[in-house]
């Protein structure tokens, strides 16, 4: 891992775990955990943000180095999504935060798993649950991903969670079309 996204990952973990909220990382760098090696510079995580805590999960954020534009906080927040950053002498890296609040996103977090990266165990979304982010994105990489993670996943693969999450999400024909 790079050291610029090693320096950002180990402030995000520390800024979650103070927070004391369930999370998982998912996007490229869950990928990159759960199924192969891949260019990514930012950090995706789901996490669970009780409603009138924003301020402290911001005041929490600061103390480990993180930063926000202030004219982009309530536009994202109603949209349910909180953009951060971590920087160095050498980058900045970008910090995507999506707030819970459905069934989808809670199942995500309930399933998700420690992964040891650089000694630290990190929560990463399931391979069943970042195929249904992915699938739902629907950009090239998102779905070259797709295929990745199914790829990595082998006969393991929860056929049947996917098939439910894919009625769920509306995602019937393309989940059949990436996943047989």
């Amino acid at each position: 891992m790079t050291d610029p996204l090693s320096a950002a990952l180990s402030a995000v973990t520390a800024w979650v775990e103070e927070f004391g909220e369930r999370y998982a990382l998912v996007g490229g760098l869950a990928v990159v955990l759960r199924a192969r090696p891949r260019l990514t510079l930012d950090i995706d995580l789901v996490v669970r943000i009780p409603r009138g805590s924003r301020e402290r999960l911001l005041a929490i954020a600061a103390v480990h180095g993180l930063s926000w534009h202030a004219e982009e906080l309530q536009e994202l927040e109603d949209e349910g999504l909180l953009r951060l950053s971590h920087e160095t002498s050498d980058a900045r890296v970008g910090v995507d935060v999506m707030y819970s609040g459905d069934a989808a996103t809670e199942r995500l977090l309930t399933r998700a798993s420690a992964v040891v990266v650089e000694g630290r165990a990190l929560l990463v979304a399931s391979i069943e649950d970042l195929i249904l982010m992915k699938l739902e994105a629907n950009r090239p990489q998102d779905l070259d991903d797709v295929l990745a993670l199914r790829d990595a996943a082998g006969p393991s693969l929860d056929r049947e969670y996917l098939r439910q999450g894919a009625v769920e999400l509306d995602l019937v024909d393309r989940a059949r079309a990436f996943l047989g």
